[in-house]
């Protein structure tokens, strides 16, 4: 008799769970750092370290949509701060001008 089946599979390749640093590295949104993590814990080709972990990431779609939003997160924040320097030296520029 099977045992009971889990809400979350267990993501394995060759029978081995993927090294826990390439995990956070893909929470972080770095699949490239996943990608090294996988291929110096194995000692398997950057292919087979690629593959692994797109198929983590399609097993896990919430997973793969933090990851790549993450690049599209960085580059709207940086536009904000860069929005808001700006904004601010105009402010103090402002205020120098004005002083007597």
């Amino acid at each position: 008799m099977p045992g009971p089946r889990t809400r979350y599979p267990m993501i394995t390749r060759s029978a081995q769970p993927l090294p826990p640093a390439a995990l956070s590295a893909l929470h972080k949104g770095d699949k490239a750092a996943a990608i090294r993590i996988v291929q110096e814990a194995d000692g398997v080709s950057a292919e087979e370290a690629e593959q692994s972990v797109d198929a983590l990431l399609e097993l896990k779609p919430m997973l793969k949509s933090a990851c790549e939003g993450v690049v599209d997160a960085r580059g709207r924040g940086l536009g904000w701060v860069l929005v808001f320097i700006l904004l601010a030296g105009a402010f103090v520029i402002g205020i120098l001008l004005t002083r007597p």
